[in-house]
C-alpha cells in the first residue's frame, strides 16, 4: 500500500511498545511536561507481554513495586493463605492486564494528550502500519522516537521452540489448564521463573509429585522475596538483606564468594543446597515455594533438552528414558533477548533498557524524568547506563556493579535526588524516606546501608577484574 503525500500525525513523541516499559515512560513524562504523545503497539491491547502470559502467572516481586509511578497496583494487603503468605501480595496476570487497561482508558487518553494505535506495527522506514485494515500512516516526530521494544520478552507462547518433537504432545504453558486432565505424567521444561510457576501450579492442583519431572539445563540462584518486601512492616528485612548483600560484594574475591555470602545474608536461595549454582536471572520465591519445589524428586540435570520422543528425552549431556502418558510443557523461553546495551539517549531517539537492576518500570520512568530536565544527552546517558539481564554470574556481577555507579551518581543531582525521594517505585529512597527522626533503631540500619553500599562500591571494580578471564558475559 502506497503511503500518502501528506503527514498523518504529528506528535512530539512517538513511543513504540505499550508495555510496562512505554507505558512507565509515557506516565512520567505526562506528568512532566505538556508534550503530546503517540503510542503504538501490535498487540490489541496495552499489556505488552502480559497480555500473551499463561493464565497461572504472578508477579515474581510485591505488586507495590510495579507498575507505573501515577497509580497503585497493590492494594497494600498482605497474603493471607497460600506460599506466600504474610508477604506483600503479588499481582497475577489478570490483575496487570487489567490495570494496564484502565491505566490507558482513565488516565492517558482522558488527558487528550495521549493517542493509542494498537495492532499498528512500526516499519523501518517510520511509516506505521494498521493491523487489519493495512493501512499506511506517516508521522512527524518533532521530539523524540522512544523504542520501548529493544527489549521485547520472548515468551513461551512466541518463541521459537529450540529441539525437536515426535510424537509426544509438548504444549506452552498457556494451555496447560486445559489440557492436563488428559495426561498422567507431566514433564516440565526449563529452570527459570515459569518452569517454577508451573511446576508449582501443578503441586497446588494436588498433582502427586511422583508424576511431575523436572527437566534443569542449569542451577539458577533466586532472590528471597521475605528480603524485598519495600514496605515498613518489612523494613528490617528489606535493609539488612540488602546490606548483606553490598557486605557480600565488598569482602567477595570471586563470583562464587560472592554468590555464598548472599545467601548466608538470607537475600539469595537455591533449590537444592547440594549444588551451588552458577547463574542467576533474579527469579524471585518465597522459601515456602521452594520448599514446595523440593517435593519433585525426578529432576533431570543432563543440559538442555535436544529431542523429544516417545520412549526417550535426548539432552546435550544424556539420554533418559521417557515416561508414557506425558505432557510435555515448555518453559524454554529466554524471556529477554540477549541484545546488546546501547545509550539510552541518542539524537531523536530513546531506547529503554533497564538502569536499576532488577527494576524496569522504574528505570523507564527514570528515563522519562530526566527528559523532562534542561540538560544535554551526555548528561542524561551519565546517570542512565544500561546494563543487561544476564544469565550467569560472571555477567551479572559486572552489571550489578553498573547499577551501583547509576546509583552513585543519582545522589549527585538533586533534582534527580528529590525526585528518587517522592518514587513510588524506588523501594530504598521511599523507606528511607519514611524514617523518622527519633526512630534510632531504623537509621542505625540505614546507615549500614550506607556503609556496606560504599564499601561494595569500592570493591567492585577488584571483584570485576577478577572476572575478565573467565567471564562469558
Amino acid at each position: 500500500m502506497a503511503v500518502s503525500n501528506k503527514t498523518d500525525i504529528v506528535v512530539d513523541y512517538l513511543v513504540v511498545g505499550a508495555g510496562a516499559s512505554g507505558l512507565s515512560f509515557v506516565d512520567e513524562l505526562l506528568t512532566r511536561t505538556s508534550a503530546s504523545i503517540l503510542i503504538v503497539d501490535k498487540r490489541d491491547r496495552p499489556g505488552g507481554h502480559w497480555v500473551d502470559s499463561y493464565p497461572y502467572v504472578r508477579l515474581h516481586q510485591p505488586a507495590n513495586q510495579y507498575g507505573v509511578q501515577s497509580k497503585e497496583l497493590s492494594n497494600g494487603r498482605l497474603d493471607e493463605r497460600g506460599l506466600n503468605k504474610g508477604l506483600s501480595d503479588l499481582a497475577s496476570g489478570v490483575e496487570i492486564e487489567a490495570y494496564f487497561h484502565t491505566l490507558m482508558r482513565d488516565t492517558f487518553l482522558p488527558s487528550g494528550r495521549v493517542t493509542f494505535l494498537p495492532s499498528t506495527e512500526f516499519l523501518p522506514d517510520g511509516t506505521l502500519r494498521r493491523g487489519p485494515s493495512g493501512q499506511i500512516l506517516t508521522v512527524q516526530i518533532k521530539k523524540r522516537l522512544v523504542d520501548a521494544s529493544y527489549y521485547t520478552n520472548i515468551i513461551p507462547l512466541n518463541h521459537t521452540r529450540p529441539f525437536a518433537v515426535e510424537n509426544v504432545t509438548c504444549t506452552p504453558p498457556n494451555n496447560l489448564p486445559n489440557v492436563a486432565k488428559d495426561f498422567t505424567n507431566f514433564t516440565v521444561l526449563g529452570a527459570g521463573k515459569t518452569a517454577m510457576d508451573t511446576c508449582l501450579w501443578l503441586l497446588e492442583q494436588d498433582v502427586d509429585p511422583a508424576r511431575i519431572r523436572w527437566i534443569i539445563p542449569a542451577d539458577y540462584w533466586f532472590f528471597n522475596r521475605a528480603n524485598l518486601q519495600g514496605s515498613l512492616e518489612f523494613f528490617a528485612e528489606s535493609i539488612e538483606g540488602f546490606a548483606g548483600m553490598f557486605e557480600s560484594i565488598s569482602e567477595a574475591k570471586n563470583a562464587s564468594d560472592f554468590a555464598l555470602g548472599c545467601e548466608r545474608a538470607g537475600i539469595w536461595m537455591r533449590l537444592d543446597p547440594s549444588i551451588e549454582p552458577k547463574q542467576f536471572h533474579a527469579a524471585t520465591l518465597a522459601s515456602r515455594e521452594v520448599e514446595e519445589l523440593r517435593r519433585i524428586q525426578d529432576i533431570v540435570r543432563k543440559g538442555h533438552v535436544t529431542k523429544i520422543e516417545a520412549h526417550q528425552i535426548t539432552l546435550t549431556h544424556g539420554i533418559v528414558e521417557a515416561k508414557p502418558d506425558t505432557l510435555y510443557i515448555d518453559c524454554t523461553a529466554s524471556c529477554l533477548p540477549d541484545k546488546p546495551s546501547v545509550p539510552v539517549f541518542q539524537p531523536g531517539k530513546i531506547v529503554l533498557q533497564m538502569v536499576r537492576y532488577p527494576l524496569i518500570p522504574f528505570s523507564c520512568a527514570k528515563i522519562a524524568f530526566l527528559e523532562s530536565l534542561e540538560m544535554q544527552d551526555e548528561e542524561r546517558n551519565s546517570f542512565t547506563t544500561p546494563m543487561r539481564f544476564t544469565k550467569n554470574l560472571d555477567g551479572f556481577i559486572p552489571a550489578f556493579g553498573i547499577n551501583l555507579e547509576n546509583t552513585a551518581r543519582e545522589k549527585q543531582h538533586p533534582l534527580l535526588q528529590n525526585w528518587l525521594w517522592q518514587s513510588r517505585l524506588d523501594t530504598f529512597n521511599r523507606l528511607e524516606a519514611a524514617v523518622k527522626p527519633e526512630d534510632g533503631e531504623k537509621l542505625a540500619q540505614l546507615g549500614r546501608l550506607q556503609t556496606s553500599f560504599m564499601a561494595a562500591y569500592g570493591n567492585m571494580p577488584k571483584l570485576i577484574a577478577s572476572l575478565e578471564s573467565s567471564a562469558t558475559y
